[in-house]
């Protein structure tokens, strides 16, 4: 009796230690390397958005306003734009809580 109490608490502890290791790979990021996944990126249920070697066509503001709260935004790579003279801003980014994060290599 006494040893199946013992088993059953460890295998308490190994479903315990499984269910955190699902739990960390369920939130998972969302990758953009495409100017339009960038609104569908914005209204995943993903809490970070990795920005990777993406290219801004001229002219057009990359939009990363009105983020969800808590969501983390991480630059990969290089971000370029296209040549054109405007008055617009190149980017902007708002939400609530947000952390804007540069990973090695960025630019």
């Amino acid at each position: 009796l006494h040893f199946k109490i013992t088993q059953r608490a460890t295998m308490k502890f190994v479903v315990s230690a499984l269910t955190g290791f699902l739990v960390v790979t369920i939130s998972s990021a969302v990758y953009v390397d495409r100017f339009d996944q960038i609104e569908a990126a914005k209204k995943s249920n993903d809490k970070v958005i990795t920005i990777r070697n993406l290219q801004v066509p001229a002219g057009v503001l990359l939009d990363l306003q009105n983020l969800k709260p808590g969501t983390t935004l991480q630059f990969e790579g290089r971000v370029t734009f296209g040549y054109k003279e405007w008055k617009g801003p190149m980017v902007r980014i708002s939400g609530k809580n947000i952390i804007v994060e540069g990973k090695p290599g960025h630019l």
